[in-house]
């Protein structure tokens, strides 16, 4: 896997929420880290706008795969009112 990572989780108004944390020593040695924030409601849109961004491109295959797969089953406990855990 990569050293950067995602945290993927549901809004109070059921919207996909991916926030994305890149590693870079030189700013974690310096001040603090903010991720960049991804809000849909909807994965197609999430993929869209992760496409959009240049360091989502240079993810490892397997990051991708596992994260289409945790975005999908979010989408799904959104539509199903069940609670959503990141594995």
């Amino acid at each position: 896997m990569d050293r950067n990572y995602f945290i993927i989780c549901a809004s109070s108004k059921n919207l996909i929420e991916l926030h994305y944390f890149k590693y870079d020593i030189t700013k974690i040695l310096r001040s603090c880290r903010y991720p960049t924030c991804f809000t849909a409601n909807s994965s197609s849109i999430i993929f869209y706008l992760m496409s959009l961004h240049s360091s989502c491109n240079v993810l490892s295959t397997q990051h991708k795969l596992y994260l289409g797969k945790e975005i999908f089953k979010l989408e799904i406990s959104i539509k199903l009112n069940q609670l959503y855990i990141q594995n």
